[in-house]
């Protein structure tokens, strides 16, 4: 089964994750949102899990998206909203070498660099205590195609964003729409 990218546009990003994540976890699954399998507990980290249904989930959010990736298979997602920043500043204070050295000649890739991470160390369950610095997601000199073994995917979304899908199911996800 494809992975799932369920997505609100809202006002409100944050502070109903779970009542979301219950939503796209029923339509995913066919079942109520009320169902006692949707109980939605968090790592120590924070990343959002269901110890009682047979589904992996990812959450972010981004001017005014709240977005979650439903997966069979463990799963990290990030998306992130183009804007204007000092890419090459960030990526020598925070990122790998190998990233930093990389953005300093493409720094319209940032954006796909950063959200290649963040989906890393959410599917990790690692946060960013893990250290953006710890590993790269550039290889050979682009976007790599795996961080540590686990694939990722990046997809340009709706013009100015990035997504991108680590881990998770092979193949280009469905995408949903929820209305609030």
């Amino acid at each position: 089964m494809r992975d799932s990218v369920y997505y609100i546009r809202t006002d409100t990003e944050h502070g109903r994750t779970k009542e979301r994540l219950r939503r796209a976890a029923a339509d995913r699954l066919g079942i109520s949102p009320s169902d006692p399998a949707l109980e939605v507990l968090r790592e120590r980290e924070g990343k959002p899990y269901f110890p009682h249904a047979p589904i992996h989930a990812s959450v972010s959010h981004s001017g005014g998206v709240w977005l979650a990736v439903l997966s069979c298979a463990p799963v990290g997602a990030d998306l992130q909203k183009y804007q204007r920043c000092d890419a090459v500043r960030i990526a020598r204070r925070f990122f790998h070498p190998l990233e930093a050295d990389y953005l300093s000649a493409r720094t319209e890739d940032f954006f796909s660099v950063w959200c290649a991470k963040e989906s890393y160390v959410k599917y990790t369950g690692g946060g960013l205590a893990q250290g953006l610095d710890s590993f790269s997601a550039v290889a050979e000199g682009r976007l790599a195609r795996e961080i540590n073994g686990v694939p990722i995917r990046t997809l340009e979304y709706g013009g100015n964003w990035w997504l991108c899908i680590c881990g998770g199911e092979p193949g280009e996800p469905e995408i949903i729409e929820l209305k609030e």
